[in-house]
């Protein structure tokens, strides 16, 4: 009985480990007024080889039906609002289901939503799953586009350029038309 227990105590924190395990860096961290911004990225190629590890040995175009399908169904960012040292809300930055990413006309591939959540500890942020049911408000109307990420360990040496061709063809950078900004 001792064994069995130590057993499941050891399954149930192995499996807790590895739902949070999760490829993360902090790439950014911005101050203002009485707030702090920090910027959570989810390398998604760091991701889908750690999860898939034959994904590199599959031909160009699986490959790429792989990425695409990755990208609808993931978190890419976390954009953490801090106030007094305390995470108060959440604006993840996600794959859109219900869209598709098309090969040939790469602005449509406007694919992403940003989520609006309160902060709850033990709450893990990459899985919509998990924290579905807390989200305040989703807005979808975006003109953002691109399937590629500046932050990305794949685009290391790609630095100035717009894009690279990648899983069997040319794919863009997360881009946000200037128009948006300004």
């Amino acid at each position: 009985m001792k064994e069995k227990f130590v057993l499941l105590i050891t399954f149930l924190i192995f499996g807790l480990n590895t739902s949070f395990a999760q490829k993360s860096k902090t790439i950014e961290k911005l101050e203002f007024e009485n707030y702090e911004l920090k910027v959570i990225f989810f390398d998604p190629y760091e991701n889908l080889v750690s999860e898939n590890p034959e994904f590199k040995s599959l031909d160009s175009l699986k490959q790429g039906e792989i990425w695409n399908k990755y990208l609808l169904n993931n978190v890419i960012y976390d954009f953490q609002l801090i106030q007094k040292k305390k995470i108060v809300k959440h604006y993840i930055l996600r794959g859109n289901l219900s869209k598709d990413i098309y090969p040939k006309d790469l602005t449509r591939n406007n694919v992403f939503l940003l989520d609006i959540v309160n902060h709850k500890k033990n709450t893990n942020f990459y899985n919509l799953s998990d924290y579905s049911k807390m989200i305040d408000k989703t807005i979808d109307k975006f003109s953002f586009y691109g399937t590629l990420f500046e932050n990305m360990e794949l685009l290391k040496d790609n630095d100035g350029k717009l894009g690279k061709n990648l899983f069997g063809r040319f794919r863009l950078k997360f881009l946000i038309p200037q128009s948006r900004i300004m």
